[in-house]
Protein backbone atom coordinates (compact mmCIF):
# COMPACT_ATOMS: atom_id res chain seq x y z
CA UNK A 1 0.00 0.00 0.00
CA UNK A 2 1.49 3.47 -0.94
CA UNK A 3 2.20 6.40 1.78
CA UNK A 4 2.34 9.76 0.97
CA UNK A 5 3.46 12.20 3.78
CA UNK A 6 2.40 16.03 4.04
CA UNK A 7 4.18 18.25 6.73
CA UNK A 8 2.69 22.08 7.38
CA UNK A 9 1.33 24.00 9.84
CA UNK A 10 -1.77 26.38 9.86
CA UNK A 11 -0.57 28.70 6.91
CA UNK A 12 -0.10 25.95 4.23
CA UNK A 13 -3.44 23.85 4.90
CA UNK A 14 -4.72 26.10 2.14
CA UNK A 15 -1.75 24.49 -0.08
CA UNK A 16 -1.67 20.52 0.52
CA UNK A 17 -5.67 20.93 0.11
CA UNK A 18 -4.56 21.81 -3.75
CA UNK A 19 -1.52 19.17 -3.79
CA UNK A 20 -3.55 16.38 -2.45
CA UNK A 21 -6.73 16.78 -5.04
CA UNK A 22 -4.02 16.71 -7.72
CA UNK A 23 -2.31 13.32 -5.85
CA UNK A 24 -5.50 11.42 -6.06
CA UNK A 25 -6.69 12.72 -9.42
CA UNK A 26 -3.94 11.50 -10.80
CA UNK A 27 -3.66 8.03 -9.04
CA UNK A 28 -3.71 5.49 -11.21
CA UNK A 29 -4.71 2.78 -8.90
CA UNK A 30 -7.87 2.46 -6.42
CA UNK A 31 -7.67 5.17 -3.96
CA UNK A 32 -8.56 2.96 -1.44
CA UNK A 33 -5.08 2.02 -1.72
CA UNK A 34 -3.32 5.06 -1.01
CA UNK A 35 -2.90 6.25 2.68
CA UNK A 36 -2.01 9.95 2.77
CA UNK A 37 -0.13 11.02 6.37
CA UNK A 38 -0.21 14.37 7.54
CA UNK A 39 1.78 15.65 10.37
CA UNK A 40 1.01 19.71 11.79
CA UNK A 41 0.62 21.45 14.66
CA UNK A 42 -2.03 23.15 13.06
CA UNK A 43 -5.27 22.88 15.48
CA UNK A 44 -7.69 24.62 12.72
CA UNK A 45 -10.98 22.37 12.58
CA UNK A 46 -11.43 23.59 9.08
CA UNK A 47 -8.18 21.10 8.55
CA UNK A 48 -9.99 18.14 10.32
CA UNK A 49 -13.37 18.69 8.03
CA UNK A 50 -11.93 19.09 4.99
CA UNK A 51 -10.01 15.48 5.66
CA UNK A 52 -13.24 13.91 6.54
CA UNK A 53 -14.66 15.36 3.62
CA UNK A 54 -12.21 14.77 1.60
CA UNK A 55 -11.67 11.27 2.09
CA UNK A 56 -15.48 10.88 2.03
CA UNK A 57 -15.24 12.02 -1.94
CA UNK A 58 -12.74 10.59 -3.15
CA UNK A 59 -12.32 7.40 -1.31
CA UNK A 60 -8.39 7.99 0.39
CA UNK A 61 -7.20 7.26 3.62
CA UNK A 62 -6.05 10.76 4.94
CA UNK A 63 -4.36 10.07 8.57
CA UNK A 64 -3.63 13.24 10.71
CA UNK A 65 -1.50 13.12 13.31
CA UNK A 66 -0.39 16.41 15.49
CA UNK A 67 2.80 17.41 16.50
CA UNK A 68 3.14 16.79 20.57
CA UNK A 69 4.46 19.65 23.05
CA UNK A 70 7.41 17.06 23.78
CA UNK A 71 8.50 17.25 19.91
CA UNK A 72 8.47 20.81 19.41
CA UNK A 73 10.70 21.10 22.21
CA UNK A 74 12.93 18.47 20.56
CA UNK A 75 12.36 20.76 17.14
CA UNK A 76 13.50 23.86 19.40
CA UNK A 77 16.85 22.06 20.17
CA UNK A 78 17.81 24.04 16.57
CA UNK A 79 19.16 27.44 17.00
CA UNK A 80 16.31 29.98 15.91
CA UNK A 81 18.47 31.93 13.52
CA UNK A 82 17.92 28.33 11.37
CA UNK A 83 14.10 27.94 12.47
CA UNK A 84 13.11 30.95 10.99
CA UNK A 85 15.34 31.31 7.71
CA UNK A 86 13.64 33.69 5.22
CA UNK A 87 10.14 34.02 5.07
CA UNK A 88 8.73 30.78 4.67
CA UNK A 89 10.95 28.52 6.40
CA UNK A 90 10.12 27.93 10.00
CA UNK A 91 10.14 25.37 12.72
CA UNK A 92 7.16 23.57 10.86
CA UNK A 93 10.14 22.71 7.96
CA UNK A 94 11.46 20.35 10.44
CA UNK A 95 8.58 18.03 10.92
CA UNK A 96 9.67 15.79 7.75
CA UNK A 97 12.82 15.17 10.20
CA UNK A 98 10.40 13.59 12.43
CA UNK A 99 8.47 11.40 10.03
CA UNK A 100 10.63 8.11 10.70
CA UNK A 101 9.66 8.96 14.61
CA UNK A 102 6.10 9.65 14.02
CA UNK A 103 4.81 7.27 11.20
CA UNK A 104 4.14 3.76 12.40
CA UNK A 105 7.05 1.10 12.68
CA UNK A 106 5.45 -0.94 10.16
CA UNK A 107 5.97 1.32 7.09
CA UNK A 108 9.13 0.64 5.94
CA UNK A 109 8.74 3.38 2.69
CA UNK A 110 6.60 6.51 2.15
CA UNK A 111 6.98 9.50 -0.32
CA UNK A 112 7.14 12.78 1.41
CA UNK A 113 5.69 15.98 -0.84
CA UNK A 114 5.69 19.78 0.00
CA UNK A 115 2.64 21.45 0.01
CA UNK A 116 3.77 23.74 -2.36
CA UNK A 117 3.55 21.51 -4.77
CA UNK A 118 0.92 20.32 -7.90
CA UNK A 119 1.28 16.60 -9.26
CA UNK A 120 0.92 15.99 -12.86
CA UNK A 121 1.51 12.12 -12.59
CA UNK A 122 0.50 9.22 -11.52
CA UNK A 123 2.93 9.02 -8.51
CA UNK A 124 2.94 5.02 -8.85
CA UNK A 125 6.04 4.77 -10.97
CA UNK A 126 7.85 7.05 -8.26
CA UNK A 127 6.69 4.31 -5.16
CA UNK A 128 7.99 1.63 -6.91
CA UNK A 129 11.23 3.20 -7.16
CA UNK A 130 14.36 1.08 -7.09
CA UNK A 131 16.65 2.37 -4.28
CA UNK A 132 19.64 0.33 -4.71
CA UNK A 133 20.84 0.10 -1.35
CA UNK A 134 20.53 4.10 -0.68
CA UNK A 135 17.98 5.45 1.97
CA UNK A 136 16.86 8.35 0.38
CA UNK A 137 16.17 9.33 -3.05
CA UNK A 138 16.01 12.79 -4.01
CA UNK A 139 16.04 15.73 -7.31
CA UNK A 140 19.09 17.90 -7.18
CA UNK A 141 18.62 20.81 -5.90
CA UNK A 142 18.33 23.77 -8.39
CA UNK A 143 21.24 25.24 -7.11
CA UNK A 144 23.19 22.05 -6.42
CA UNK A 145 26.50 22.86 -7.63
CA UNK A 146 26.65 26.32 -5.29
CA UNK A 147 25.16 24.47 -2.06
CA UNK A 148 27.32 21.10 -2.52
CA UNK A 149 30.10 23.34 -2.67
CA UNK A 150 29.57 25.62 0.37
CA UNK A 151 29.02 22.29 2.13
CA UNK A 152 31.67 20.02 0.32
CA UNK A 153 29.53 17.84 -0.76
CA UNK A 154 29.46 15.95 -4.24
CA UNK A 155 25.96 16.90 -4.74
CA UNK A 156 23.33 18.77 -2.92
CA UNK A 157 19.47 17.60 -3.39
CA UNK A 158 16.21 19.84 -3.08
CA UNK A 159 14.32 18.29 -0.10
CA UNK A 160 10.67 19.02 -1.35
CA UNK A 161 10.28 16.00 -2.74
CA UNK A 162 11.34 12.29 -0.95
CA UNK A 163 11.45 8.92 -1.49
CA UNK A 164 12.25 7.63 2.08
CA UNK A 165 13.75 3.81 2.90
CA UNK A 166 12.01 4.34 6.99
CA UNK A 167 13.72 1.14 7.75
CA UNK A 168 16.75 2.15 6.72
CA UNK A 169 16.73 5.79 8.45
CA UNK A 170 15.38 4.53 11.62
CA UNK A 171 18.41 2.16 12.11
CA UNK A 172 20.57 5.22 10.83
CA UNK A 173 19.07 7.34 13.74
CA UNK A 174 18.46 10.13 10.84
CA UNK A 175 16.34 12.44 13.16
CA UNK A 176 18.83 12.45 15.97
CA UNK A 177 21.23 13.17 13.68
CA UNK A 178 19.48 15.60 12.15
CA UNK A 179 19.18 17.58 15.12
CA UNK A 180 22.89 16.69 16.85
CA UNK A 181 24.10 18.73 13.32
CA UNK A 182 21.70 21.66 13.84
CA UNK A 183 22.57 22.40 17.29
CA UNK A 184 26.54 22.23 16.40
CA UNK A 185 28.96 24.84 15.78
CA UNK A 186 29.65 23.45 12.76
CA UNK A 187 26.43 24.24 11.60
CA UNK A 188 25.67 26.25 8.32
CA UNK A 189 22.61 25.37 7.32
CA UNK A 190 21.17 28.37 5.30
CA UNK A 191 18.27 26.52 3.89
CA UNK A 192 17.50 24.77 7.38
CA UNK A 193 16.78 20.99 7.56
CA UNK A 194 17.09 20.96 4.18
CA UNK A 195 21.19 21.03 4.45
CA UNK A 196 20.99 18.62 7.51
CA UNK A 197 19.40 16.15 5.24
CA UNK A 198 22.13 16.72 2.74
CA UNK A 199 25.25 16.49 5.42
CA UNK A 200 23.72 13.66 7.63
CA UNK A 201 22.82 11.17 4.88
CA UNK A 202 25.47 12.82 2.35
CA UNK A 203 26.42 9.39 0.33
CA UNK A 204 23.10 7.38 0.75
CA UNK A 205 20.99 9.83 -1.38
CA UNK A 206 20.14 8.37 -4.62
CA UNK A 207 19.32 10.58 -7.58
CA UNK A 208 15.81 11.01 -8.93
CA UNK A 209 15.07 12.20 -12.29
CA UNK A 210 14.03 15.50 -12.43
CA UNK A 211 10.61 15.30 -13.77
CA UNK A 212 9.62 14.19 -9.61
CA UNK A 213 10.09 17.80 -9.01
CA UNK A 214 10.52 20.45 -11.74
CA UNK A 215 10.96 23.57 -10.33
CA UNK A 216 8.79 26.67 -10.84
CA UNK A 217 9.16 30.63 -9.72
CA UNK A 218 8.23 34.00 -10.50
CA UNK A 219 11.11 34.84 -12.32
CA UNK A 220 11.68 35.38 -15.91
CA UNK A 221 13.44 32.72 -17.23
CA UNK A 222 11.24 30.89 -15.27
CA UNK A 223 8.02 32.27 -16.50
CA UNK A 224 9.42 32.15 -20.51
CA UNK A 225 10.25 28.03 -19.94
CA UNK A 226 6.54 27.70 -18.22
CA UNK A 227 5.47 25.06 -21.05
CA UNK A 228 9.51 23.73 -21.65
CA UNK A 229 8.83 22.46 -17.84
CA UNK A 230 5.13 21.05 -17.70
CA UNK A 231 6.21 18.75 -20.48
CA UNK A 232 8.20 16.51 -18.64
CA UNK A 233 7.04 17.39 -15.28
CA UNK A 234 5.50 15.05 -13.20
CA UNK A 235 5.51 17.13 -10.27
CA UNK A 236 5.84 21.04 -10.05
CA UNK A 237 7.43 22.53 -7.02
CA UNK A 238 7.06 26.58 -6.28
CA UNK A 239 9.96 27.52 -4.72
CA UNK A 240 11.16 30.44 -3.14
CA UNK A 241 9.12 33.08 -1.32
CA UNK A 242 6.84 34.14 -4.45
CA UNK A 243 3.69 31.19 -4.54
CA UNK A 244 0.85 31.41 -6.74
CA UNK A 245 -1.31 32.08 -4.03
CA UNK A 246 0.27 35.80 -4.19
CA UNK A 247 -2.04 38.23 -6.34
CA UNK A 248 1.26 39.11 -8.16
CA UNK A 249 2.23 35.70 -9.39
CA UNK A 250 2.82 36.00 -12.95
CA UNK A 251 4.01 32.39 -13.64
CA UNK A 252 1.19 30.61 -16.15
CA UNK A 253 1.80 27.15 -14.24
CA UNK A 254 0.58 29.16 -11.23
CA UNK A 255 -3.18 28.24 -12.66
CA UNK A 256 -2.30 24.38 -11.93
CA UNK A 257 -2.33 25.35 -8.21
CA UNK A 258 -5.62 26.91 -8.21
CA UNK A 259 -7.51 24.53 -10.65
CA UNK A 260 -6.34 22.08 -8.41
CA UNK A 261 -7.52 24.13 -4.83
CA UNK A 262 -10.92 24.30 -6.60
CA UNK A 263 -10.92 20.89 -7.50
CA UNK A 264 -10.34 19.97 -3.76
CA UNK A 265 -13.27 22.09 -2.75
CA UNK A 266 -11.26 23.52 0.36
CA UNK A 267 -13.62 26.47 1.90
CA UNK A 268 -13.30 30.27 1.51
CA UNK A 269 -9.31 30.26 -0.21
CA UNK A 270 -6.77 32.97 0.07
CA UNK A 271 -5.63 35.18 -2.47
CA UNK A 272 -2.51 37.08 -0.47
CA UNK A 273 -2.84 40.60 -1.53
CA UNK A 274 0.10 43.13 -2.08
CA UNK A 275 1.26 44.42 0.95
CA UNK A 276 5.21 45.92 0.63
CA UNK A 277 6.44 48.50 -2.04
CA UNK A 278 8.32 45.49 -3.86
CA UNK A 279 4.62 43.62 -3.95
CA UNK A 280 3.13 46.31 -5.26
CA UNK A 281 5.68 46.99 -7.80
CA UNK A 282 4.80 43.56 -8.86
CA UNK A 283 0.98 43.38 -9.32
CA UNK A 284 1.67 46.45 -11.05
CA UNK A 285 3.57 44.75 -13.50
CA UNK A 286 1.68 42.11 -13.87
CA UNK A 287 -1.28 44.02 -14.49
CA UNK A 288 0.25 45.85 -17.57
CA UNK A 289 1.30 42.54 -19.10
CA UNK A 290 -2.24 41.67 -18.90
CA UNK A 291 -3.45 44.50 -20.68
CA UNK A 292 -5.14 46.16 -17.25
CA UNK A 293 -3.62 49.48 -17.75
CA UNK A 294 -5.95 51.70 -15.40
CA UNK A 295 -5.38 49.59 -12.50
CA UNK A 296 -1.55 49.33 -13.38
CA UNK A 297 -1.37 52.64 -13.57
CA UNK A 298 -3.30 53.34 -10.68
CA UNK A 299 -0.98 51.33 -8.46
CA UNK A 300 1.98 53.12 -10.32
CA UNK A 301 0.75 56.47 -8.96
CA UNK A 302 0.07 55.19 -5.35
CA UNK A 303 3.77 53.90 -5.78
CA UNK A 304 5.61 57.27 -6.94
CA UNK A 305 3.35 59.27 -4.61
CA UNK A 306 4.53 57.23 -1.38
CA UNK A 307 8.22 57.88 -2.69
CA UNK A 308 7.68 61.30 -3.07
CA UNK A 309 6.47 61.56 0.49
CA UNK A 310 9.32 59.73 1.65
CA UNK A 311 11.83 62.06 -0.26
CA UNK A 312 10.17 64.62 1.11
CA UNK A 313 10.61 63.23 4.71
CA UNK A 314 14.04 63.10 4.74
CA UNK A 315 16.33 66.28 6.24
CA UNK A 316 17.89 68.53 3.66
CA UNK A 317 21.49 67.92 2.53
CA UNK A 318 24.14 69.75 4.15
Amino acid sequence: MPHVVYCFDANYQQHFAASISSLVDHYGDDPASLTVHVITDSQDPTLDAFAEDFSTRKGVNVRINRISDDQISFLELVPRKYRDVKDYINISTYFRILIPQIISGDIDKVVYIDSDTVILSDLSELFSHQMNGKSIGAVLDIDDKINATRHGLSHYFNAGVLLMDLSALRSKKFTQKCIEYMSSEDCDAILGDQCAINIVMQGDIKPLPRRWNRYVTNFDDSISRARDVLADAAIIHFITGQKPWHAWYENELGEHYWSSLRASQWPNPVLKTPRSFGEHHRMARKLTNQGQYPDAVSIYETLVGHLMKKAGDLPPSA
